[in-house]
């Protein structure tokens, strides 16, 4: 039981860790796009 909640708990924080980078690399897309016409 604990060491299937430890399994749950670690997967979810690789799931939040995964959607973390992908959120940041979609900012700094963005933010690279928006930056491009400026240069």
């Amino acid at each position: 039981m604990l060491q299937k909640k430890g399994w749950v708990t670690s997967w979810l924080l690789a799931l939040l860790s995964g959607y973390c980078f992908e959120l940041v690399s979609i900012i700094v897309r963005s933010r690279r796009n928006l930056l491009q016409p400026v240069l």
